[in-house]
């Protein structure tokens, strides 16, 4: 089911979104694709008034398809982990969506948020297999977490700061069996809440996955999709579409460019060596470099 509404401009539209949520009788998500940031400070104002429990998470846009696992872009992976977790239904939020996140392409939904590990009250987990996962997982091992993405040791003691979470985890062991599990504020060190279970999703996302996905593919059946602007929306996917275009067409211009100059540099060589052969009679290589010269002249005649 949808609608097309005309007419309402500002804050009024945040109002009448938020009358239309309360009367539809399935509480989901709220997906809004936007222009640009602009768009995303004007409704994060105006939501605030209405909806001022629910997480509030922007989709943010990447120059590359990986994000790596170090200190400048946990937070923006985190922030990304947190988007998909909402849009995909795993808690109820507000999730924006700009032109430029939108025509990027996200690994498959079951490989960001359904693998990594869980780890459960009273589970037999022996403490290295865990580290060792985690490593594998992209998190940073320190002294003391401090900040999203890290995790440390002492003794029984483990704390972590899992990116799909609020607050960092403090994970206690009894030989090799898991005896208590809460999370802590990161300033004060206290204690908020004791967990039954704490699931820790990858940080750093293998060269080798599927991004084969988009927003859409991780909309759950109870999200509401918002549209804004959508003529405005869509003359930006264009032209950024075409821009992207433009510049891997560059790229690979350049590529080819420097491909053929190395080939024509071997022919150079060969054709060198070659005389040099014929110059000293050496026949049984003689007929090795002819070979591959015919092959390079082939492949320079292909490229051009």
């Amino acid at each position: 089911q949808g609608c097309s509404l005309t007419g309402l401009s500002g804050a009024a539209k945040t109002v009448f979104l938020a009358a239309l949520d309360r009367l539809l009788p399935e509480q989901g998500s709220l997906v809004f694709l936007l222009s640009g940031r602009d768009d995303i400070r004007e409704y994060r104002r105006t939501l605030n008034c209405f909806y001022s429990d629910l997480l509030m998470q922007e989709l943010y846009p990447v120059d590359l398809p990986l994000v790596q696992a170090d200190s400048r872009n946990r937070e923006i992976q985190a922030g990304r982990v947190a988007a998909m977790r909402i849009l995909q239904g795993e808690e109820r939020g507000i999730v924006f969506v700009t032109a430029e996140a939108l025509l990027q392409k996200l690994p498959i939904p079951q490989k960001v948020l359904g693998s990594g590990v869980v780890v459960t009250l009273g589970q037999q987990l022996e403490q290295q297999e865990l580290l060792e996962r985690l490593i594998e997982l992209g998190y940073e091992r320190t002294t003391q977490v401090d900040a999203i993405g890290q995790f440390c040791l002492r003794g029984d003691i483990l704390d972590i700061f899992p990116i799909n979470s609020q607050y960092p985890a403090r994970i206690e062991w009894f030989d090799d069996t898991i005896d208590a599990m809460r999370s802590f504020d990161l300033d004060n060190q206290r204690s908020i809440e004791s967990l039954s279970a704490v699931k820790i999703v990858p940080l750093q996302i293998e060269s080798g996955e599927d991004f084969s996905a988009s927003v859409l593919d991780y909309l759950a059946a109870s999200t509401r999709l918002v549209v804004d602007e959508p003529s405005r929306l869509f003359e930006l996917l264009q032209k950024l579409y075409t821009e992207s275009s433009g510049y891997a067409k560059q790229q690979k211009n350049i590529t080819r460019k420097s491909n053929i100059q190395f080939i024509i540099f071997i022919f150079s060589f060969l054709s060198c060596t070659l005389m040099l052969m014929v110059r000293k009679e050496h026949s049984q290589m003689l007929s090795f470099v002819v070979t591959n010269l015919l092959n390079l002249y082939h492949i320079i005649f292909s490229q051009c």
